[in-house]
């Protein structure tokens, strides 16, 4: 079988699963942010771990979880890039 009909084949299997946004009892769609990190978490390379979820109306629209590309002199330097790279994201969302 080849590869196009394997992915035609799935699509044809999943045509009614989707995510649903709906409002909340408020009328409003709420956005919800949650920043990970995690100093010194690679004990080879001694590089940070960073990690982030946005959910809006109860289902995850983005996550990410890396190895920050810096290597961090404290905790609250590792913070602080966690939080650059999610607020990144969030004016992208």
């Amino acid at each position: 079988m080849e590869g196009s009909e394997c992915i035609l084949r799935y699509i044809e299997g999943t045509i009614n699963v989707g995510f649903v946004f709906e409002k909340d009892t408020m009328g409003k769609q709420e956005w919800i942010g949650y920043v990970y990190s995690n100093y010194a978490g690679d004990l080879d390379k001694h590089q940070c771990t960073t990690g982030y979820i946005f959910i809006l109306s109860q289902v995850s629209v983005s996550c990410r979880s890396f190895l920050q590309s810096v290597v961090a002199l404290s905790s609250t330097e590792a913070e602080y890039m966690a939080m650059s790279e999610t607020m990144k994201e969030a004016i992208w969302l």
